[in-house]
């Protein structure tokens, strides 16, 4: 995952430039029972085979695993380490009470389940978090957004130009250059192209850019 925060990073000049691990996922012990899959004599691993005839799908995402992973010595029980490190409490802006991340629920009731923060259905089966004090639902895309590893005022260099990020505090609402959407986010970026070169944004030629997400950054050439 993309983050700007605490990691580590292999200086040896074979792999200079490669290896970035993030300080949670470095964190994670080589053998450990996750609450998902409670059982004693269940634990999980650190995998790093990466045949194709070891694919396996993630429990948390539904999604092929990618490697390394975390899976289970007994069963067929797999995470990735996106789904593996997710906090199982948090705290939420707009909830007094921490939220607990709950791993799906096998129910057969026909009512419906709803998120209180975009107000869309919300599966059952899946991840989410909930707060059994208020009855609240959310989905996990709507608790971490599309950045939240993100730290405002970081900087960090991309094949375009140098990224900065912003907090996106002010009472407006910046349009993104690549997908022209308002960037709605807990922060922004700000682009500047290589060699100090201006591009026409906002009806004017100018040498900052504004984006509302990575994959936006990373969409072709600014």
């Amino acid at each position: 995952r993309a983050t700007t925060g605490f990691r580590y990073i292999c200086f040896k000049e074979s792999c200079r430039g490669g290896l970035k691990v993030d300080v949670r996922c470095i964190s994670v012990s080589e053998c450990f029972v996750h609450k998902s899959h409670d059982l004693d004599d269940h634990p999980l691993f650190l995998s790093t085979s990466s045949s194709s005839e070891d694919e396996i799908l993630c429990k948390g995402c539904k999604k092929t695993c990618s490697w390394p992973r975390l899976q289970c010595t007994v069963c067929e029980f797999a995470l990735c380490y996106p789904c593996g490190t997710i906090r199982n409490e948090l705290h939420y802006k707009y909830d007094k009470h921490p939220l607990t991340l709950c791993y799906g629920e096998t129910t057969k009731e026909e009512k419906s389940w709803w998120c209180e923060v975009c107000e869309k259905r919300l599966d059952p089966t899946e991840w989410f978090y909930t707060c059994n004090e208020c009855c609240t639902t959310v989905h996990l895309r709507c608790v971490f957004g599309s950045s939240v590893f993100m730290k405002p005022r970081s900087v960090f260099s991309q094949r375009n130009g140098v990224v900065r990020v912003f907090r996106n505090s002010s009472n407006t609402r910046q349009v993104c250059y690549k997908c022209n959407k308002l960037c709605t986010d807990s922060i922004y970026y700000e682009g500047y192209k290589w060699g100090k070169t201006q591009a026409f944004y906002n009806n004017l030629w100018t040498f900052r850019l504004v984006f509302r997400s990575l994959r936006c950054i990373e969409m072709k050439n600014w």
